[in-house]
C-alpha cells in the first residue's frame, strides 16, 4: 500500500496551544503509513518548538516569509517550489497560511487540502482573507476541521456558508508526560496557576483583580502566572500596584509546567474565548480543579462540580469560586480524581486516529 505523503504547513513555531497540537499530531503519525514533511512559513526562532522538531528526525524546511504584510511574494515562490518537489497527496495547514497556498491548489487540482481552525474564527481571519477562504470553502477545494463545537459555531458564523461539511476533531495531549494522582488532600496554602501566553485575549487583569480580593480574606495562597507576551510587564505593573508581588510568581514558557502544576491545587482560565485549551487539558491530567471563564469552548471541557466550574466574567464571580473551594478542600480532592480520568478522553491518540480517519477517507 503507497504511503500517503502529507505536507504540513504552518506560519511559525512560536510558543502556543495550536503550535503544540500541531507538533503533537506530526509526531504521532506512523512512518508506515504517512510520509511527512513540515513547512514553516516564517524563520526558525529557536523556539522549543523548533528545536523538538529538529530532534524529531522529520522532514522540514523553513521558508523564511520576510514581511509582516499580508503577503510575501519570495515567500510565496519559494513555498510553491518546495511543494511541487514534494509533491504532496494531501497538504494540511494550519494557522495564517492559506494565501500562500492557493497557487499550489489550482495547479494541482488532485492534492487534497484540510485546514485546521484552532481559535474563534472571526478574530484570526481578516476582510481579504475572509473573501478568499469563503470562496474556496464555498468551491469545496479545503476541508475545514474545527478544534471544538465552539469554533464550528464561529466558522458558520462567520462564513455563512451551507451545504459543507465540517469535522470536529478535538485537541489531544500527551497525558503521560502531565499525568499526576493526588495521593491525599491538600490542607496547607491554596495553590492557583495559570498558563498562556500574556495577551488581552487571555484577560489577565480580571484574574488579578480577583485573586487580589481573594488574598486579603485569605492570606494563605499563592498564585503562579506561566507565560510570556506583550502584556506581561502591564500585568507586572498591575501585580505591584495591588502589593501582591509577594504572593504571585512569573515564569517564562521554558520552565517545566508540570512540576508547577503537580504542586497546584487550582488552574484558572479567565479568557474571553478559548477553541479548546491545551492549558486546560494539561491541567486536568495533573490533577487540577480548573476554574474557566463561562465562554464557549470551556464549556465543552467543564462540568459545573464534575471537573471544576465556569465563572462569568463579570465582578466577584471568580472571588467567589476560590472562597468555596478553599473551604472545601475534600471537594478539590474529589473533583482532582475525576479530572485523572475525564481527561483521558483527550490524548494525543484519539486526536491522531480522528486525523487518520479523515486522512484516509479523503485522499
Amino acid at each position: 500500500m503507497e504511503k500517503i505523503r502529507i505536507a504540513f504547513v504552518i506560519s511559525s513555531l512560536e510558543i502556543g496551544g495550536a503550535e503544540r497540537v500541531f507538533l503533537n499530531l506530526v509526531q504521532a503519525l506512523d512512518d508506515k503509513k504517512y510520509i511527512k514533511k513540515v513547512f514553516i512559513l516564517k524563520k526558525n526562532y529557536n523556539t522549543p518548538f523548533d528545536l523538538e522538531l529538529q530532534k524529531s528526525g522529520i522532514d522540514y524546511v523553513y521558508i523564511n516569509k520576510k514581511t509582516r504584510l499580508f503577503f510575501d511574494l519570495f515567500a510565496h515562490r519559494r513555498l510553491f517550489k518546495e511543494l511541487c518537489q514534494f509533491s504532496p497527496h494531501i497538504i494540511h495547514s494550519h494557522l495564517k497560511v492559506t494565501n500562500y497556498l492557493i497557487k499550489y491548489k489550482l495547479y494541482n487540482k488532485k492534492t487534497k487540502w484540510i485546514h485546521t481552525h484552532h481559535t474563534d474564527v472571526s478574530s484570526e481571519i481578516y476582510l481579504f482573507r475572509k473573501l478568499i477562504m469563503k470562496y474556496l470553502y464555498a468551491k469545496h477545494l479545503i476541508l475545514p476541521i474545527c478544534v471544538s463545537k465552539a469554533v464550528k459555531e464561529s466558522f458558520l458564523e462567520t462564513f455563512k456558508l451551507t451545504n459543507i461539511d465540517i469535522k470536529v476533531i478535538y485537541n489531544g495531549i500527551n497525558i503521560d508526560e502531565f499525568y499526576y494522582s493526588r495521593k491525599e488532600m491538600n490542607n496547607d496554602r491554596l495553590i492557583i496557576t495559570h498558563v498562556g501566553r500574556f495577551a488581552k485575549v487571555k484577560n489577565h487583569r480580571y484574574l488579578i483583580k480577583e485573586f487580589a480580593k481573594f488574598f486579603r480574606t485569605h492570606q494563605m495562597t499563592h498564585l503562579n502566572l506561566i507565560g510570556e507576551g506583550k502584556e506581561r510587564e502591564k500585568i507586572q505593573k498591575l501585580v505591584n500596584s495591588y502589593g501582591l508581588q509577594n504572593v504571585v510568581t512569573f515564569y517564562n514558557s521554558n520552565v517545566d509546567v508540570f512540576q508547577i502544576l503537580k504542586k497546584s491545587d487550582i488552574f484558572v482560565l479567565s479568557s474571553f474565548y478559548e477553541g479548546n485549551s491545551l492549558s486546560i487539558l494539561e491541567a486536568m491530567a495533573s490533577g487540577c480543579v480548573v476554574l474557566a471563564s463561562d465562554v464557549e469552548g470551556n464549556g465543552e471541557i467543564i462540568e459545573n462540580g464534575v471537573n471544576g466550574y465556569l465563572f462569568k466574567l463579570r465582578p466577584n464571580r471568580l472571588f467567589e469560586k476560590l472562597v468555596y473551594l478553599n473551604n472545601r478542600r475534600a471537594l478539590i480532592f474529589s473533583l482532582s480524581q475525576n479530572n485523572n480520568y475525564k481527561v483521558q478522553e483527550y490524548s494525543i491518540n484519539k486526536m491522531k486516529l480522528a486525523y487518520e480517519e479523515v486522512y484516509i477517507d479523503y485522499e
